[in-house]
């Protein structure tokens, strides 16, 4: 077995996963703490006794906050998934692609067993991203058309539907939760529209 090279990254790229993570965390924290200081102030600004009306109305105001705050909840579960697969790493050796995931699992493939897209190396459900949406290297200019690159040259590239075909197969993360939650916020969308044609009639 010949030495694994593991291939090197853009130097940002290894602090980009935790800012995901803590730019998520943050802006869904600072997304409810507003929403809370917002339905603080319309209930001190109504009184104690605001009447019918306006007791629809915040009531109507509270259901689109705990709306809005699910709303930014889901946002999380379309970052994590692409901060797990930045943390993943790509190795070659003399004749194998080895793959390193976010918790430290390897595995040694032999190349014509893998998938791959313009943009990813593909296993089973994990996603090994290569370019960005634009087609920009994540990788040092050279590091993967001249070392992984001739690995796979006889590995067939998938075509971006064929390769969504093949993560939703293979039940990846990087595709399912980002896709459940853009439902999901649609159904909330709809709801929060709902209560707004409701309110007035309350």
């Amino acid at each position: 077995m010949g030495r694994v090279y593991w291939l090197q990254r853009r130097k940002a790229l290894d602090r980009l996963p935790r800012w995901l993570d803590i730019l998520a965390f943050a802006f869904v924290a600072g997304g409810l703490l507003a929403g809370l200081i917002l339905y603080g102030w319309m209930k001190a600004a109504v009184g104690p006794d605001p009447g019918a009306e306006l007791l629809a109305r915040q009531d109507a105001l509270l259901y689109l906050l705990l709306i809005g705050a699910l709303g930014l909840v889901l946002l999380l579960p379309i970052v994590w998934p692409l901060a797990r697969a930045l943390e993943r790493r790509i190795g070659v050796s003399d004749e194998a692609v080895h793959l390193r995931g976010e918790d430290g699992r390897e595995w040694k493939i032999e190349p014509s067993r893998l998938t791959r897209t313009r943009r990813a190396v593909l296993h089973g459900r994990y996603s090994f991203p290569l370019r960005s949406q634009k087609g920009k290297s994540l990788y040092l200019e050279g590091e993967i058309e001249a070392r992984l690159e001739p690995l796979l040259q006889n590995t067939p590239e998938l075509t971006p539907w064929q390769g969504v075909r093949y993560q939703w197969r293979n039940r990846d993360s990087l595709l399912l939760w980002p896709l459940a939650s853009v439902f999901m916020m649609l159904l909330l969308a709809g709801l929060a529209a709902v209560l707004q044609q409701l309110a007035p009639a309350a």
